[in-house]
């Protein structure tokens, strides 16, 4: 357990842990703040009085992370689109383009909204997509797309919150003793999708995280292989490392937890790269 917002208080209780390496990580939403956590501490080892320990951070991960909502609301067309899940036939496609052309004009600075890094109307568009391709013929709980595996369906308003099944991670987290390690004061009730942090943490007139990444991301690439088969393609840049996993649902630990471990390998540089690209294999 990390207090980002209080790292000195951790370091307190856990001053042996002032000799580690630093990886911050964060998935969806938290692509909001992890590169403001880093960023934090960066600033903070830059300033150091002599009585301070610097904080060793070494990378940070962002697993389809949230980092600029506007412009990524706005690529469901063509996401939806490629996916060959709605053409310019559907009925809705109307309201669609409406919201999108108003999107856009929030982009590209021609309209105000109260929140510029999360507007409304961009936000709205995931709904509108939804309702746009709902089967009322399927059953009830096959009607709507799954917002974290298009492959799969559910029923609305969940469209993938209980997915994917956390019955006994739920179990798990809200035994105390778990809890107790976990440096918890009391018992609380652990529920997985709990929103209140992140519908609290809005950051509405924080820039975009995008705004870290301006102008880093190449256009070449390599394959990755893990255990001899192509696992996906990697893009970098200077010390940036964009990774596209194959056959991956949102939840890449979930569907291709193989993958994800050598996501690890990459940023502590256990893989090694030669002519086919990429390379990680077994320890075994």
């Amino acid at each position: 357990m990390v207090y980002v917002d209080q790292p000195p208080m951790y370091f307190e209780l856990f001053p042996e842990d002032l000799e580690n390496d630093i990886y911050v990580a964060g998935e969806s939403f938290g692509g909001q703040y992890v590169p403001y956590v880093a960023r934090a501490i960066l600033k903070r080892n830059e300033n150091l009085t002599k009585v301070d320990d610097e904080y060793k951070l070494k990378g940070i991960m962002i697993g389809n992370g949230l980092v600029s909502p506007n412009e990524q609301f706005l690529s469901l067309i063509d996401y939806f689109k490629d996916h060959s899940l709605i053409d310019d036939s559907n009925p809705n496609w109307a309201n669609i383009n409406k919201a999108q052309s108003v999107c856009q004009e929030i982009v590209d600075g021609e309209e105000t909204s109260l929140n510029e890094n999360k507007a409304q109307v961009c936000t709205s568009l995931l709904g509108l997509f939804l309702n746009a391709t709902r089967d009322e013929s399927a059953p009830a709980d096959q009607q709507y797309l799954n917002i974290y595996d298009y492959k799969l369906h559910d029923a609305f308003p969940t469209c993938g919150f209980s997915y994917p099944p956390l019955t006994e991670a739920n179990k798990f987290l809200n035994r105390w003793e778990v809890q107790a390690d976990l440096n918890v004061e009391r018992p609380v009730n652990y529920t997985v999708c709990n929103t209140v942090v992140q519908k609290t943490f809005t950051a509405p007139n924080s820039p975009p995280d995008k705004n870290n990444f301006a102008g880093i991301i190449s256009t070449t690439g390599s394959i990755g292989v893990v255990e001899e088969e192509k696992a996906g393609w990697v893009l970098q840049d200077r010390n940036l490392t964009f990774i596209n996993i194959f056959n991956a649902s949102h939840y890449v630990p979930y569907s291709q937890p193989t993958m994800a471990k050598y996501l690890l390998d990459f940023i502590t540089s256990e893989t090694t790269e030669d002519i086919e690209g990429f390379i990680s294999s077994s320890d075994e």
